[in-house]
């Protein structure tokens, strides 16, 4: 499952804040040096796809989906539609890009949704993977 995760595409997609695709690796600086300029405070990566070992149905994910951007709306924050996309392309899980959320919060939303983990970066822009704890 780590392999797995590290070799992950966590993808936020183009939209007014960002002129393209923004791809987010593992232990990378964010590549799109434009995106990297905007990344000025803490963001992350989160989905409420699939809560391991559960996987579930499209129906039942995209509620779940739903409900977390529900919860975001409900706490201010900025975010960005995103999507998880395995290397062999075989599996992906729509999630949200969040603006300006501290570790500790980001933490507590993902073991929310049933995460084992979600992708955070620090205004150095380095992507890491946490582990819920």
């Amino acid at each position: 499952m780590h392999q797995s995760f590290l070799e992950t595409d966590y993808i936020v997609f183009k939209n007014h804040k960002f002129e393209n695709n923004v791809v987010l690796k593992i232990n990378q600086k964010v590549l799109d040096i434009d995106s990297a300029n905007e990344l000025n405070q803490p963001c992350a990566f989160i989905t409420a796809w699939n809560p391991l070992p559960d996987i579930l149905s499209l129906k039942e994910n995209r509620k779940r989906s739903e409900e977390l951007k529900n919860d975001l709306i409900k706490r201010g924050y900025v975010f960005h539609e995103a999507m998880g996309i395995s290397s062999d392309k075989k599996w992906s899980e729509e999630s949200y890009f969040i603006e300006g959320i501290d570790l500790d919060s980001a933490n507590e939303l993902s073991q929310k949704y049933g995460q084992k983990a979600f992708v955070f970066c620090d205004s150095d822009c380095l992507v890491k993977l946490i582990y819920t704890h």
